[in-house]
């Protein structure tokens, strides 16, 4: 990576964890130490390896959908969460993403972050917060925290890459299947980077979703999000056109050592969709004509 003029990802630093009764809150967004020494449903699936999942393929669909958050910190450390991209200038993920501390964000546009080539890397210029976002121990239950953001370019996406949509008032079934995607860990045995920054998917189940209901839960005891996949996508296919149901927020785990085979917290996309558009046209009123 070291010549590619793009950020350097190395080994983890730490994880950010809160007790919450009898689980364990993770927030999903993984921080790293730089390595300067180093740089319907598709069926095209690579590699077994998110946890259990396989690598995205090369060229399909979902290769061109998800986006690498990377958040540059101070003192040679960094951090990284996925999004995807809805028009653009506009990527959706997780409020949390956003540190207080972050000296540069950039947005990869490549589904291998070892792999990435220089032209695939764009500066993030703007972050909009939801307004009544609540960081961890606020005292807000784990669904209610509206973690929620939109991250702005500063210049438009390639335009290979798959612009999604989210439903404004599509009435969705309590229980469904999407697609998650990541560029977390393939384990969450271990606090470290294993096989981190390699874009993956896996077919996951969401349960007792509403439209009025700012989040959804879902079971991933056979594999699921981990460290590093905050902010990614939960999606679905109608038509033609890709639509973003959710996004990743959090997990719970309780006494089994796999701290991402347990339970994951989305927010409902839907449930925001106002806020969200109201974002997007703001920017669109002032562009120049």
């Amino acid at each position: 990576m070291g010549n590619r003029g793009v950020p350097n990802l190395g080994g983890y630093r730490y994880w950010l964890l809160l007790a919450s009764f009898s689980f364990i809150f993770l927030s999903l967004s993984a921080c790293h130490q730089k390595n300067n020494d180093t740089a319907g449903l598709p069926t095209e699936a690579a590699t077994p390896q998110i946890v259990n999942a396989t690598n995205v393929v090369e060229k399909s669909d979902l290769s061109q959908i998800a986006v690498l958050i990377f958040i540059e910190l101070p003192d040679g450390f960094s951090s990284l969460c996925t999004g995807v991209l809805l028009d653009d200038h506009y990527i959706l993920s997780a409020a949390h993403c956003k540190s207080e501390d972050a000296v540069k964000m950039y947005a990869m546009f490549s589904k291998d972050f070892y792999e990435m080539e220089s032209d695939e890397v764009y500066d993030i210029s703007e972050i909009y917060i939801h307004p009544d976002y609540k960081p961890r121990g606020a005292g807000v239950a784990f669904g209610y925290r509206n973690d929620i953001a939109l991250y702005q370019l500063s210049k438009p996406a390639p335009k290979n890459h798959i612009r999604t949509k989210i439903f404004d008032d599509q009435k969705m079934p309590p229980r469904f299947e999407f697609w998650a995607l990541g560029y977390g860990a393939s384990t969450g045995e271990n606090i470290d980077d294993s096989g981190e920054g390699v874009l993956r998917q896996k077919t996951l189940h969401a349960r007792d979703y509403s439209n009025d209901l700012p989040y959804f839960m879902v079971h991933q005891k056979q594999g699921g999000v981990c460290i590093g996949d905050s902010g990614g996508p939960a999606l679905i296919k109608r038509g033609s056109s890709y639509y973003v149901v959710g996004t990743v927020s959090s997990a719970l785990y309780g006494s089994n050592q796999d701290r991402c085979s347990s339970e994951a917290i989305y927010m409902n996309s839907q449930y925001y969709v106002s806020w969200i558009k109201s974002i997007i046209s703001s920017f669109e009123s002032k562009k120049p004509f």
